[in-house]
């Protein structure tokens, strides 16, 4: 494709790219957040999984059982041992 055939935007500069071997003052900066640390991340994501899995385990054990104790210890001891798990690992 001959280089007339190309337009520039008015915040370009210089000539078309792909056609010279020149640099033609065009620079692409990128701005990207900083993905390290992310301590509020872990913990976010912590809390969510715990809750997905201890909420399917009550239910689990609601839907088994009739018996609302039965319920509230296997909710209890679901939020416990994750608890435990996470601080080990």
């Amino acid at each position: 494709m001959p280089a007339e055939t190309f337009t520039r935007s008015p915040w370009q500069k210089g000539g078309v790219h792909g056609i010279s071997d020149q640099h033609d003052g065009l620079q692409m900066v990128h701005h990207h957040r900083d993905v390290q640390g992310g301590n509020a991340r872990a913990a976010v994501f912590g809390v969510s999984d715990g809750l997905v899995s201890n909420v399917a385990l009550i239910l689990g054990i609601a839907g088994a059982s009739t018996d609302g104790s039965l319920v509230r210890l296997a909710g209890v001891s679901g939020l416990l041992a994750g608890a435990i798990s996470m601080a080990a690992g």
